[in-house]
Formats: structure tokens, sequence, C-alpha cells
């Protein structure tokens, strides 16, 4: 075959050597782009040029000086060399020796090497190698992990992971190990040229899974690089058993197509035995944040019986929120239906719509033509009743706002996760993955009895401010002189060369992980949250109420249930009467051979069965008399049923112990109280376990916890507002399955809990057991089988560190309670557990260095309507109970 036509390669070529042999003196230079060489047997090779593939081609030595190199699946006699590349990838090849040098973004997969020497590197990821021996040296954020060799030196890295490099089991006494959560490096995309090939191949992100999966192997690799996609990337059923590595590889969507998406970046749905691993996924702009008012809007009514129209227009803005490591945090928050902002009066709420249902969010504004024009628009609108503050016209609330106050918002993008995992998916494992920013209301999404979720070394958080064109940039600066308001956009010589930089990001979306109606098994290992404008974790499944029995006469028994019907809690009103403002979560949705388990409001068992013959079968539909307030609300519903065995019921256990009689179960009304209630513990995101876990800089909760058998251990929480850990039942939510069996040990809880605002007082405290809902004064679901051991809390700043109100069976035991500081209220105690209507609680063996601003130690504080409150900490030598104070709370 002729040397000269390799001479000639060209822009976009692909030379295909069918297994011939090439004979040459010289080494062969290519400078030609986008070039592919396969099938072929050559001596020296010398890449100068940009995105050049090699694949099944047997080789003397290769040098790469180039950006985009690939080599796949090549034999290479002498050495393979990398020298000053980016986003080159060596993948199923074999070479005496890899040389990685001074290059960024590189990732080597699946190879075989005598030695692989690495020096000097940004970026470097070799994953699943077998090596005979491993030189690491003076390398920044290094992934070594999987690979097989005989020795390794390693020397003056940084930001390292990986089983190769570090001890992945390793925990220290309390709190996670976090040298061994993930390092990001945040600037690692900035400026990239995004992409939506690969290489020449024509290949968008979805079409090169797509390929990978019909090849058969087992294994996709994705080069490293930046992708736009326009459209959510799905994995299905036919992904199954693959490894998918996409080390280096950021997807992120098309800020253009804002406006259509609706759904999720990525999509897990019915594949099984799947491993993702190394993946980026983000968006330019987050979808909920820290945001500038840059002018008001008023629009007078159009028409009789119409409103006026109050609106402000935002511009995300620079810096972090000073409410993440502050207690004054009434300036800056993001709960739910509030808006918080500063002016010169001091702490004012500002009240926005907010619906659950509907998805009513800050919005992006569009110009004439149907660009995003780079802010943002809130529409304020009158306030409902709320039991919790006082509503706000809307007109008044517009009137305190000043242009250039700081707000939060979110937008109205992305119903789903920016993960989403669904449809039975089971088995599937995510490592380090990285969700930036999140393009959707959550972070992770896992539900429709997936099972078998695993996320390990995961990382939620916020991006680096993004690279912007020319004409963005003078946008910007335009906006910043007419309403003097500056966020930051700047202009920067990078390597010689002018980069314009848009506003930083802020904080993440809303939960890292929200996780409903999952089968069994999701576990979450040596991960970091930082940022989140929600939960850190957010776990749960929706629960029915038992309606009627019946008694078939053939040994089974139909029960007829129906879903609790609630709105959230700010929608139903004399100002938004309307049935979309109305929240049904979904009814338990039964299989045949579901586990159906239902129990009393003292937490009896009182169904234990397998679901018989059919499924889920819809029954009568029922008429609802829904109060709230003022406001009544007449909404039919259906009610559903399915069969179990009779012998599977205990009778017993439905009469109320109180009264003597059955409980009214067909009683009908918005407060929950002495009902049965009925879970799907075959969907109910049972066996749950946080493992080495930080969630750090947390707006609202760290923890929150709706679920049964949950293990949470070695985790550390720092700098959380609300609750560290919430144990509880949201039944405005829909979130209302009763929280059992949970194992909290040796996590440490760093300044959680401290936020003072009035609406948030029921979440102050580091760990917060909670059985009465926000809107339901009466106890709604029993909370039981809490542990709490071995756990530190310190540097907090609030009245208590662990807080239980109803509950049954709750240990407190071996736990160090660090004192509370600058607390600077007159009626902070600096308590470390403090109980109210209570069974069953063992406090022993905790180690108490309390001291308040007042210089006074209270250790425990029972309240009312307790029993049983026992341990070496609560008790005398004979047993007796001692309490400090019976303090109502």
């Amino acid at each position: 075959m002729d040397f000269k036509k390799l001479l000639e390669l060209k822009c976009g070529d692909v030379f295909d050597g069918m297994g011939e042999s090439i004979n040459h003196d010289q080494p062969l230079i290519i400078d030609a782009n986008d070039v592919v060489i396969k099938n072929l047997t050559l001596g020296d090779i010398c890449v100068r040029s940009h995105n050049v593939t090699l694949e099944n081609c047997k080789f003397t030595a290769v040098d790469v000086l180039g950006e985009g190199f690939i080599s796949k699946g090549n034999t290479v006699i002498g050495s393979i060399k990398l020298s000053g590349a980016k986003n080159a990838l060596i993948s199923q090849s074999s070479a005496k020796l890899i040389d990685i040098s001074s290059s960024y973004n590189c990732s080597v997969v699946l190879n075989e090497a005598d030695t692989i020497s690495c020096q000097n590197n940004t970026n470097i990821y070799l994953i699943d190698n077998t090596f005979g021996s491993i030189s690491l040296l003076q390398n920044d954020y290094l992934i070594a992990d999987g690979n097989s060799f005989g020795k390794i030196c390693s020397k003056d890295n940084t930001n390292i992971n990986g089983d190769s490099v570090t001890d992945v089991n390793a925990r220290p006494e309390v709190g996670a190990n976090e040298d061994i959560l993930p390092h990001t490096n945040k600037e690692l995309f900035v400026g990239m040229k995004r992409r939506s090939t690969v290489g020449n191949t024509g290949l968008g992100l979805q079409e090169f899974i797509d390929a990978g999966a019909n090849e058969g192997k087992g294994v996709i690799i994705i080069p490293p690089g930046a992708y736009s996609v326009y459209m959510t990337t799905t994995i299905n059923a036919t992904h199954s058993n693959n490894v998918i590595y996409a080390y280096g590889v950021y997807q992120e969507y098309a800020e253009t197509d804002y406006k259509k998406f609706k759904g999720s970046l990525l999509e897990v749905l019915e594949a099984q035995n799947l491993k993702i691993y190394g993946l980026t996924m983000g968006e330019a702009l987050p979808s909920s944040g820290q945001a500038r008012v840059v002018e008001k809007i008023f629009e007078p009514a159009k028409a009789e019986g119409e409103k006026d129209v109050y609106k402000l227009r935002l511009i995300n803005d620079a810096g972090f929120l000073d409410g993440f490591t502050t207690t004054d945090t009434d300036k800056f928050h993001t709960w739910w239906p509030e808006v918080f902002y500063s002016d010169d009066d001091g702490n004012q709420k500002l009240y926005c719509e907010e619906n659950y249902k509907s998805g009513h969010r800050t919005d992006r504004s569009y110009d004439e033509n149907g660009n995003y024009d780079g802010t943002l628009i809130l529409t304020i609108k009158d306030r409902g009743t709320d039991p919790h503050s006082e509503a706000k016209p809307a007109k008044v609330a517009w009137d305190k706002v000043k242009v250039g106050n700081v707000i939060t918002c979110r937008l109205n993008y992305g119903y789903s996760g920016s993960v989403r995992i669904a449809d039975r998916a089971k088995n599937i494992k995510f490592r380090d993955t990285v969700i930036y920013g999140h393009a959707c209301a959550l972070s992770v999404l896992a539900g429709g009895r997936c099972e078998q979720v695993l996320f390990e070394r995961h990382h939620n958080t916020v991006h680096s401010e993004s690279v912007i064109d020319k004409e963005t940039y003078e946008k910007y600066r335009a906006i910043e002189q007419k309403w003097g308001v500056d966020f930051e956009v700047r202009k920067e010589l990078v390597e010689g060369e002018v980069r314009y930089r848009g506003p930083r990001s802020r904080t993440g979306s809303t939960d890292a992980f929200h996780v409903t109606k999952a089968k069994t098994g999701i576990d979450i290992k040596s991960s970091l949250l930082e940022c989140m404008c929600d939960d850190g974790n957010n776990q749960h499944a929706s629960s029915s109420r038992l309606h009627a029995l019946k008694d078939n006469g053939d040994g089974t028994t139909t029960l007829y249930y129906k879903p609790l019907v609630t709105s959230v809690y700010w929608g139903i009103s004399a100002n938004n009467p309307k049935e979309d403002y109305l929240h049904t979560p979904d009814c338990a949705n039964f299989l045949e051979g579901d586990r159906i388990y239902a129990y009393n409001p003292h937490g009896k068992p009182v169904i234990d069965a397998f679901v018989l013959g059919d499924a889920e079968f819809e029954g009568e539909e029922l008429e609802y008399d829904l109060t709230y307030g003022n406001t009544h609300k007449r909404v039919l519903r259906k009610v559903y049923g399915v069969k179990v065995r009779t012998e599977d019921i205990d009778t017993e256990a439905l009469i109320d112990q109180t009264t003597g009689k059955p409980f009214d179960l067909s009683a009908i009304g918005y407060e929950i109280n002495d009902r049965v209630t009925v879970d799907n513990l075959s969907a109910n995101s049972c066996n749950y376990t946080l493992d080495n876990v930080m969630v750090l800089n947390g707006h609202s909760r760290g923890f929150l916890i709706k679920a049964t058998d949950i293990t949470v251990k070695h985790c550390t929480l720092r700098n959380v507002c609300n609750a560290g850990m919430l144990i509880t039942c949201e039944p405005e939510w829909g979130e209302s399955t009763v929280a059992r069996d949970i194992f909290i040990d040796r996590c440490l809880f760093d300044n959680t809990g401290h936020h003072f605002g009035a609406y948030q007082q029921p979440f102050r405290a580091c760990i917060r057991i909670e059985s009465t809902s926000k809107v339901a004064s009466k106890n709604t679901l029993p909370i039981n089988n809490i542990t709490i051991n071995k756990c530190r809390f310190t540097n907090n700043k609030q009245w208590n560190a662990i807080q239980v109100n109803s509950a049954h069976s709750v240990k407190i035991t071996n736990n160090t309670f660090d004192p509370i500081v600058e607390a600077g209220r007159d009626n902070v105690r600096g308590v470390a557990v403090i109980l109210s209507t209570c069974a069953d609680v063992e406090i022993s063996d905790n180690v108490y260095n309390l001291k308040n601003y007042r210089g006074d130690v209270r250790n425990v504080i029972v309240g009312q309507n307790y029993r049983c409150i026992h341990g070496t900490d609560v008790t005398d030598e004979c047993g007796n109970p001692i309490f400090p104070d019976n303090v109502n709370e």
C-alpha cells in the first residue's frame, strides 16, 4: 500500500487499510484535522492536529500533541505519548509504555501496558486498566480506579480519588471522610468549545451511546470533551448490561432551546445491570438561585374584573447566598412559597405565586424573536390565607421591593430530575458523576419501582461562571449601566486571548436526591452535595387511607382505599379556589404480588399481606369536602381496591384502644387523624443507605426522611440553615409515608438548624423528629424505632441539638454534644435533647459539653404527654426518672 496516500490525508478523510501494512522509514506526521485511520499496520506516527482517531491498528510508536485524539483497540509495540494533549482518549489498546505529560482532560480506559507514567497533568483518568507499574507525579484532579497493577509510585498529586490511590473504605470516628469525597474542577469545561459530534463520525451523545450498545460488547466509551445536546439522552432496556465510560465528558443542554425543554438531561428507563462512570451534566444558568432586581414592571388590568399585574425583572446575581454560613438568613432564603429580600426596612417577605401541581416559577424572558434575553421575570400575585404567616397583597409586596434588592428565585423549567431513574430500572450504578447547576427542578429523581441504584462519589455543585460571546457580554454590560447593578460580568485575558465571563453560578436547584416509590436498595456513598436550595436528600413515598373492608367469603378480603386528598398548603384560598391548585398524590399503585402494609394511628400493623389475583382496580367515586381556613371545596376522587388473604388482617388492631370501637375508616376530611394508613412496600423507597455523604452549605434540610428502613452513617452535615436531618411526614405534599426503622450512626452535625425565621421554627435543631404536619394540628403518622448513636453536634447556634415530637421507640445513645455558641437570643437555652409527646425514649451514655451563653447547663428537657422516658442520662440509681424541668415546648 502506498505511503503517499497517508501523506495526502485531508480534513475529514477516513482511511481504512483493510488489514494491510505500510512500511515507511520516517514518522507519519498528521496535520489534517478530523481524520480516521483504521485497520492498518504502520511504523511511527506523530499527531499534530485535532480530532484524529486511530482504530484497530498496529504501530511502532505514537506521539500526540493535538486535541481530541482517540486511540481505540490499537497495538503499540513501543509507546503512546501524549504531550500537551487535550480531551484525549486511549481505550482498549496495548503498549509497552503509556506516557502522558502536561496534558488536560485525558482518559485512559481498559488498556494494557507495562508501565504508565503521568506527570503534570490536569484532570487525568486511569480506569480499569492492567499495568505492570504506575508512576504518578504532580497531577491535579486525578481519578485512578479499578486498575490492576504490580507497584505504584504516587507523589505530589492533588485532588485525587479512586481505589488505586486512596483508601475508599476509610472512615473517621465521626462524620464523612472528606479526603475521599469528590474533587471537581469547576474550571474544567469553562471556555471549552461545545460539540455535538464525536471526532468526524457525526455521532451526537445519544447516537454514540446507541451505537455502542448495538455493538453488543458491553462497553461504551465516550471521548472526553464538552457536548451540546438538544433533547433528553435516554438509556433504556437496549442499553442493559453495558458499562458507559464518560470520564471528562460534559453534557450541557443547549440554552437556546430552554423554552421547549420540559424533561431531564438523562433518563434511565427499564435498563438493568448498567454502570455509568464519569459523566458531568449541567447548564449555563441554574434553575434556582440568587437574582437581583433590575426593573419593576406594572401592567394595569385590561378588563373589568381582572387584576393589575406586578412583575420584577431579575438577573442572576454573582456571589453566594449569605444565609448559607450566617444566622442572618431571613434576608436570603429559598423556602416555598416565600421569597425573602433585603431592604432598608429590615427583613421583609415578598410573596409570589408558587404552585406544586402547575409548576409556576420565575420564568426566563425572551425577546420578540423568541431568543432568551438574559433576564428573568417574576410575576407577583396575591398570597392566599396561610395559617403560618400574614398574607400580603401583590401591590404591597411589589411596592416594598427596590431595584437592586437581592432575592432568590426558581425557574419554570424542568418537571423532572436532571437525572431521572424510573420504569423498573434495576441494578444501576453511577460513579464519579457531576451535576452542575441543574437544568431541571431536581438533580436526581428516582422512582417508578427502580431498585438497586448506587451513586458513588457523586458531586452536586455549582458551575463556575460561563464563557459568553462578546455580544452577550455587551448586553449584560448595558443592563449594568442602565440599572446600576453589578453582577460581575467581565472580560479577561487567557492564554493571550480575550475571554468574556458571564454571571457566576450560585446555588444548585432544589433537592440533590429526590426518591419516591423506588422499590428497594437506593444507596448514596462518598458523595458531596453542596449549595442546594432545598434538601440534600428527600426520600419518601405516598400513602393511602383504608376506606372499607369486604369479606368475600372465600378466604379473601377486598381492601378499599382512597388517596390522601390535600392541597399544597398555600394552594386553596379565597383568592385561588381552583381545582388546579389541589394536590392529590398518586395512589398506592399495587400490582399482583406487591406487599401491602397497613397500620393504625398507633403504628400497630393491621395488614401485612400480598396482593392476590388482579392488580389494583378502580372502585366508586367519592365526594370530598375539603376545608382549608374559611374556604370549602368539594372534589371527586376515586376509591381503589385489591384482594388479600383474610388471615393476614389483624382485626383486633382495627379497634381504637382509647374508645374500644373500630376506627372510622370511611371518615373523610382534610385533617389526618384516627385512620388506617396503607403503604405499598414493593414501591416505597425502602432499604436506603447514606454512607460517607456530606451536605455542605445547604439552604433547607440536609436529609429529609419520610420512609422506612433507612441507614445514615458517617455523614457530615455542615452549614445547613434548617434541620440537618428532619424525620417527618408531609401529607400536604403527599409525601406522607410513616418514618420507621431509621438508624443514624457516627454522623457529624456542624452548624446546622440555625435559621431564626419564625416560619421555620419547626425546623430548628440538628435532628428534628416531627410526626405532626405543618397544616394538620393533630398527630398524623406514627414515627417508630429511631436510633441516634455515636453522633457529634458541634458549632451549633440554636435551641437544641435533638428535638423529638410525637415518636415511639427512640434511642439516643453515645453521642457528644458540644457547646451551643453565638445564640444571641434570650430564650435560647442550649439544650441537648428536648422531648414532647413521646413514648419509650432511651437517653443513655451521652457526653454533654453544653453551656449556653448564660452559663446554664440543660441537657435534657421533657415536655408534655410522655411515657417511659428512661436511660442512664435521665434516671437515678433506682431507675426513677429525673428531669431537669417539665417545660412545655
